[in-house]
């Protein structure tokens, strides 16, 4: 996916720490259904205005979704849920992001990871992934409403869109069986 590249460690700059997260998925009958491996980023040593400028957690705000959840009902909505894989890594960093390999990572002595793209634990990861989503939505011709930055709006006549933002995850509210939206 083009995440990373592997060069030499840079002289002069620091280098974030990474660890792996491990999780096993079972399903509904408690066996398991596969097994998950995700490096993440040591973010807490990276120095703002030097490694990020900004930082968003992108969750919508409780009140906001039950007044969704309530327009939902009381005009017959359907309301659909959509996990995003991998969200993170759809987002360019603009920063110069170097990282070590986490253990069991096999690359060259004295080589480095810089990071193309942002991975979980970054400070700006939440915040270009807002960036990404934002301008997608736009060219899908969304509006984002002013009083919650993590809902967007799509209306033609009587139809109606809502899209609610929880880090990954997509709270789509629309038409039943619609194929408009």
């Amino acid at each position: 996916m083009g995440v990373y590249d592997v060069v030499p460690w840079p002289k002069g700059r620091k280098v974030v720490g990474s660890k792996w997260v491990l999780r096993i998925k079972c399903g509904p009958d408690g066996q398991v259904q596969k097994y998950k491996a995700r490096i993440i980023a040591q973010g807490f040593t990276q120095v703002e205005g030097l490694d990020y400028d900004q930082t968003f957690a992108l969750v919508v705000k409780l009140s906001t979704f039950r007044a969704i959840l309530a327009i939902a009902v009381q005009q017959n909505l359907t309301i659909y849920q959509m996990d995003v894989k991998v969200a993170y890594l759809n987002g360019k960093l603009k920063e110069e992001i170097h990282m070590e390999a986490p253990p069991g990572l096999e690359i060259p002595e004295g080589m480095v990871l810089h990071l193309n793209r942002v991975v979980y634990g970054t400070k700006q990861g939440g915040w270009v992934w807002y960036e990404d989503v934002c301008s997608t939505m736009a060219e899908m011709g969304y509006t984002r409403i002013k009083a919650d930055h993590t809902v967007f709006i799509w209306q033609r006549s009587d139809v109606l869109s809502i899209i609610a933002l929880y880090v990954d995850d997509f709270k789509l509210i629309g038409p039943p069986d619609s194929d408009d939206v």
